[in-house]
């Protein structure tokens, strides 16, 4: 298990609904441990487990639930 914490801008939240869809489409991904998200900041704190899930792999899952995004290390 190789844990990882990633900060991720989420571009285009405009309300905690917005968040909550972000946060959804990470939630149970296999390799997500947790999620934080927060719109006032557009951001989301992610931990997961890079053995499991990549940082474009949690990108990807981003873009599909209708948000670009960018990774902050």
């Amino acid at each position: 298990m190789s844990n990882s914490r990633i900060k991720v801008r989420i571009i285009g939240m405009d309300c905690a609904s917005c968040a909550k869809v972000a946060e959804k489409a990470l939630e149970g991904k296999e390799g997500i441990n947790s999620v934080g998200v927060n719109f006032l900041m557009d951001t989301a704190y992610v931990e997961f487990d890079s053995s499991k899930i990549s940082e474009v792999a949690i990108k990807n899952a981003i873009k599909k639930a209708g948000y670009d995004s960018l990774v902050e290390h």
